[in-house]
């Protein structure tokens, strides 16, 4: 990006503004950002000032397992001495 800013400094063709243009695109199709947040990716508005960090996996989705174990332990029937 900082050689894409200066080129485009040195010779007035716009090319940091196509390559943040292309980033904002693919953080809009990130499958984690919400509709508001692929909104305004797509106006212009850059990921870290909507607080969406494409490349933090969130937790939720890691540790969300709803697991539903139908356990019925019958403690009294364990013969346990002693």
């Amino acid at each position: 990006m900082a050689y894409a800013q200066l080129l485009s400094a040195a010779t007035n063709i716009p090319l940091d503004r196509v390559l943040q243009k292309i980033e904002n695109m693919g953080d809009a199709m990130h499958t984690d950002a919400e509709m508001w947040q692929r909104i305004a990716l797509f106006g212009g508005w850059k990921a870290w000032e909507l607080d969406f960090d494409p490349t933090k996996i969130k937790r939720d989705s890691i540790y969300n397992l709803d697991l539903d174990l139908d356990l019925d332990l019958d403690l009294d029937n364990l013969n346990l001495n002693f």
